[in-house]
């Protein structure tokens, strides 16, 4: 009977099965958005300005304001591109990396017409970079990935589509370009100087600008622009404070390929000195071929002062070996100033009868048979004053009289023009007041 019920009881109970453990789908999480991030999302890095102000409070001297954007590393030696509106007035800039060490950056050159500027780290060591791509061929609908530091938010990804190219935005500088990218990856403060990526990790644009009535909408600055800019960019003199005394620019060649050409050559420059002519085609530079004037240029970058520049250029229907020093500004500038004003000085501040201190260019070098000699200018005296009158340009008078406008009159004065000065002389009670006639 127990058996009987028992058995009746195991009929009765259905048979319930033990789960078994399922598979998990095998989707690919490393999408290509994800592959771009981990391969290139340490080349956007935060910069982070400092400017100074003096208060006009007596108890608070000096004030700092602060700003934040980001920047694009496009090279190996630490050459980053971002925003001329981010780092303009800076008086310091420093960068973020993304392993969290800050550095300091120099400006190289920024140029606010198109809102760019070239910026350089220092260190001894290849940085991660960015890849320039093309935005002549991008096409409305890809994905777009924008990487940047929106309000201080470090490496922060947005994706989005392409929504349009050849916008009109208005810059605030005057200029209203229409090459703009649209996108609708999120863009906001702090993006600024940020990079636009398409699906192959390319640099296709710096983002820059934001509508704040819209949402969703954002503009970059497309990399063929950027492209164009760079080269001006990069100066030598600005940079390192060196000089050879020539500038560079591209052309179509025959073959339809970009050609290096010296479009102008200073007068008292290395340049002009050993040889190097306006119109002299660059085909070797230190034995190697330079391929794009942005790469002959970040080499002349890594010049010093006292390097030779070896030079293998094409003229007429010749070649010529050019062999060329690389100076100091201070060193062209000297030879020019003898040239064109027959002195050479530093400006100083300068003690005067009466106790007080004034802003004056001190002579220690005078030409013999120049302009200066001409006047009488001698060794020590005190030029304090000084009265422009170019031809074509505004006449100006200025109180404390320094190199740079005297550097002016060397680079734009012409031969005859005159500046009327006004000097200290020991010994002498009184100011001295004369006129100085531009040399050739």
């Amino acid at each position: 009977m127990n058996h009987l019920l028992a058995h009746a009881l195991l009929v009765a109970i259905p048979w319930v099965s033990t789960p078994q453990s399922q598979e998990p789908f095998q989707f690919n999480r490393k999408t290509p958005v994800v592959q771009v991030v981990e391969r290139f999302g340490d080349c956007v890095l935060s910069v982070s300005t400092a400017r100074h102000r003096r208060s006009r409070s007596i108890f608070e001297l000096n004030r700092q304001d602060s700003g934040l954007g980001s920047g694009v590393i496009i090279d190996p030696a630490g050459y980053v591109i971002t925003n001329a509106h981010v780092i303009a007035g800076a008086d310091a800039i420093d960068v973020k990396l993304l392993d969290g060490r800050e550095l300091p950056a120099r400006l190289m050159k920024s140029d606010p017409d198109n809102d760019l500027a070239l910026l350089k780290i220092d260190a001894n060591e290849p940085f991660p970079y960015i890849p320039f791509g093309n935005s002549d061929d991008l096409l409305i609908g890809e994905t777009v990935i924008a990487l940047g530091n929106p309000y201080g938010l470090s490496n922060t990804v947005t994706t989005g589509v392409l929504s349009a190219k050849n916008r009109s935005v208005p810059t605030g500088n005057g200029h209203n370009y229409d090459d703009f990218l649209q996108t609708d990856a999120s863009i906001n403060p702090g993006n600024s100087g940020g990079a636009l990526l398409n699906i192959n990790g390319e640099l296709v644009g710096i983002n820059t600008a934001i509508l704040r009535q819209g949402q969703g909408i954002g503009f970059a600055i497309p990399v063929d622009r950027v492209s164009r800019v760079l080269p001006d960019l990069i100066d030598l003199p600005v940079a390192r404070g060196l000089s050879i005394g020539a500038d560079f620019d591209t052309i179509t060649g025959r073959n339809g390929e970009p050609e290096i050409v010296v479009a102008s050559v200073e007068t008292d420059s290395s340049a002009a000195r050993y040889g190097l002519r306006q119109g002299d085609k660059i085909r070797r530079l230190d034995g190697e071929r330079v391929e794009t004037l942005l790469d002959f240029k970040k080499q002349l970058l890594e010049k010093e002062a006292g390097d030779t520049l070896s030079l293998a250029v094409e003229r007429g229907d010749g070649f010529e070996d050019i062999r060329l020093p690389v100076e100091p500004v201070e060193t062209v500038t000297r030879r020019q100033f003898l040239r064109k004003l027959g002195f050479w000085g530093e400006a100083k501040l300068v003690r005067i009868r009466d106790g007080r201190m004034i802003s004056g260019f001190v002579i220690d070098e005078v030409r013999q048979n120049s302009p200066a000699t001409s006047l009488g200018l001698r060794v020590d005296d005190v030029i304090y004053k000084g009265l422009f009158q170019f031809p074509n340009q505004r006449r100006f008078e200025v109180s404390m009289v320094n190199k740079d406008l005297f550097f002016a009159a060397c680079k734009y004065a012409q031969t005859g023009d005159e500046i009327i000065v006004e000097l200290l002389r020991r010994g002498e009670e009184l100011p001295l007041k004369g006129t100085l006639v531009v040399g050739e």
